[in-house]
């Protein structure tokens, strides 16, 4: 459950007998956002290891490419069929 009281707070929990409040503007009040200067960023991002893409990514980009491929044929198909005219 997720609810607004008027004042701020949030009321969160899975039930009504387990609810937890937070107030907002602490939260927000508390993430601070920091500057990163470039060269950290570019040690840093050098150091990652390469991990391989899982089955199920190699799947699910297979299937956009396929049907993002799919959709402009049969787009080009109904434009050459039906072509518009001003």
């Amino acid at each position: 459950m997720l609810g607004y009281t008027g004042k701020r707070r949030v009321t969160l929990g899975v039930t009504l007998a387990q609810k937890r409040s937070i107030n907002l503007g602490e939260a927000f009040d508390s993430y601070r956002f920091t500057e990163i200067d470039p060269s950290d960023l570019k040690t840093e991002a050098a150091s990652r290891d390469v991990e391989p893409l899982l089955p199920v990514e190699k799947k699910l980009i297979g299937i956009s490419l396929g049907l993002g491929l799919g959709l402009l044929v049969v787009l080009l198909a109904f434009n050459h069929l039906f072509p518009v005219q001003l």
